[in-house]
């Protein structure tokens, strides 16, 4: 299967790269830029094409046939860009790349969204029918994205994945990955509503082997949604104690009281229909952390 996945470059789009390679699937990889590919944020495997392309204007350099779409390029909401920025790189490239799905015979469109989409979440559970209240800018333009993509999934069948912080080694901007480097760094780490319970997190090993399988399932039909977290939970006091614990740290940790509360993610559906097996939330912590540990010094 010839699959064509964007956003190559960055860390997380590397990851699955990588990770689809392996379960034996043809990629394509799509930057922005060709120099991205001299200096990547994670190196891609020998025998992954890459493709430079510019998402939100000439796609004339883009395979003429593929069989599939993972569409994980777009702009981040950590950067604080202007709302416009989101909406060219995340609502218009993505309007263009189904296009081109459409043209070059794909049979799914998998888009990586977020669970920005949600915006100010006051229920304990988020899932798939969580309603969606006054988001930011980034995730407005992930759910106008989403409403893009069903429109047109009678002619190609789209899966939206709303994600929360995506974990593997380099991972930066997710809240897991501010404690890691908190602990690292022996600094206090700040905790908010340190008894609620947390799954917020996913590892992309395991985005990777969730997608894969997808692509090797039966077809997908229509449009459909699907929240993922980590399995089952941890208190939220517990993320640096079981990730400081698994590298032989010590956290020092600060209670604050919030003004919002928390929640976790439900998988069900996830894991239900299309077969997705996240590793516990304890797991997700330890193994993390050992990863970036590792990588940190050179293993």
């Amino acid at each position: 299967m010839h699959v064509l996945l964007t956003g190559a470059t960055g860390r997380v789009g590397g990851h699955l790269a990588r990770r689809l390679a392996a379960h034996g699937l043809r990629v394509t990889a799509v930057a922005r830029r060709s120099e991205s590919f001299d200096q990547p944020a994670l190196p891609l495997p020998e025998g992954i094409e890459c493709v430079a392309a510019n998402l939100a204007g000439n796609l004339d350099a883009l395979p003429s046939q593929v069989d599939a779409v993972v569409h994980t390029a777009g702009q981040s909401h950590a950067n604080n860009v202007p709302a416009w920025v989101s909406v060219h790189d995340n609502v218009i490239a993505t309007h263009n790349l189904f296009n081109y799905a459409m043209y070059a015979g794909a049979r799914c469109f998998i888009f990586t969204s977020s669970l920005s989409v949600y915006g100010d979440v006051t229920v304990p559970v988020v899932d798939e029918a969580t309603p969606c209240v006054d988001p930011m800018p980034y995730g407005l333009s992930k759910l106008l994205a989403e409403r893009l993509l069903a429109d047109g999934a009678d002619t190609v069948p789209v899966l939206a994945l709303r994600l929360p912080g995506v974990l593997g080694t380099g991972a930066y901007y997710p809240w897991v990955a501010r404690v890691l480097r908190q602990i690292l760094a022996r600094e206090t780490v700040a905790i908010f509503n340190p008894d609620s319970p947390f799954n917020n997190a996913v590892h992309v090993e395991d985005l990777g082997d969730f997608i894969a399988g997808i692509l090797v399932q039966p077809p997908l039909t229509g449009f459909d949604v699907v929240t993922l977290g980590a399995a089952g939970t941890v208190l939220v006091r517990e993320v640096p104690e079981i990730m400081a614990a698994a590298i032989g740290f010590h956290s020092s940790v600060r209670h604050i009281s919030a003004l919002r509360s928390s929640f976790i993610v439900s998988s069900e559906r996830a894991m239900t229909y299309y077969g997705y097996a996240p590793r516990h939330t304890a797991n997700l912590l330890r193994d993390f952390a050992c990863e970036s540990t590792a990588l940190s010094k050179g293993f």
